[in-house]
């Protein structure tokens, strides 16, 4: 088991501030080249398919021909069965939603054409019965506005602000929640609202991390079923 982050800005900030050394996917990959290495699973915990994801599968595209099993499981919202199985872990999650209460999901968005996955969520919990529910992202659509649209729609008192993030890092911490006037929290309470934050990352719900090591064994399932079909 090898650990790896794609994201330098926390590589450095860990290096520098903690003197934590993580090694980004590339530098794996070459370690396990030199120690001969055959077969390799590369499960990234990355929410979408997006710009990172898209990154590494470069990476794997790059190295393939030096293992002779190099395979990338994909990112937690895929298949339709993987929105209905986060919906379901989410929901067991939250507080009795009332009436006059809703949801709000922020998510980190990206500009990348991925950015659908988050008003798929949502049109999923919807589907469920869950349309007090809403998603947005802090960099992306649908964002703070498009959220806020749909909550005027409903006759809404309350609102629980949790983030749709694998951690609950610097966005949870500065763009969602906090007194900051332009964070979401501040935003929604000068409208009116009661806010409740729940700062937990998605990361630390055993159902979502047990998605992600199913995607593994299904990559790995995968490549076992292709090289059989080539013999």
């Amino acid at each position: 088991m090898y650990r790896a982050f794609t994201s330098k800005m926390i590589i450095n900030k860990l290096a520098n501030r903690d003197k934590i050394f993580i090694n980004t996917p590339e530098e794996v990959i070459k370690k396990l080249i030199k120690d001969n290495y055959e077969e390799v699973i590369l499960q990234p915990t990355l929410i979408i398919n997006g710009i990172e994801y898209e990154k590494v599968a470069k990476i794997c595209d790059k190295y393939r021909d030096k293992f002779s099993s190099l395979v990338l499981g994909t990112a937690l919202l895929t298949t339709r069965a993987d929105y209905e199985e986060v919906v379901k872990e989410l929901i067991a999650q939250l507080p009795e939603i009332k009436e006059d209460e809703a949801v709000v999901f922020m998510g980190h968005g990206t500009y990348h054409h991925t950015t659908s996955a988050y008003p798929t969520l949502e049109y999923i919990f919807h589907l469920e019965g869950y349309k007090q529910i809403f998603v947005g992202t802090a960099e992306g659509f649908p964002n703070f506005e498009d959220v806020v649209k749909r909550l005027q729609e409903l006759d809404i008192r309350k609102i629980y602000l949790i983030p749709f993030m694998f951690v609950a890092g610097e966005h949870a911490i500065n763009d969602m929640a906090g007194e900051d006037e332009d964070t979401w929290e501040s935003r929604l309470k000068e409208m009116g609202y009661k806010v409740e934050v729940l700062l937990k990352g998605i990361g630390e719900f055993s159902a979502i991390r047990e998605m992600f090591i199913r995607h593994a064994k299904e990559a790995e399932a995968s490549e076992l079923y292709s090289g059989a079909a080539k013999h």
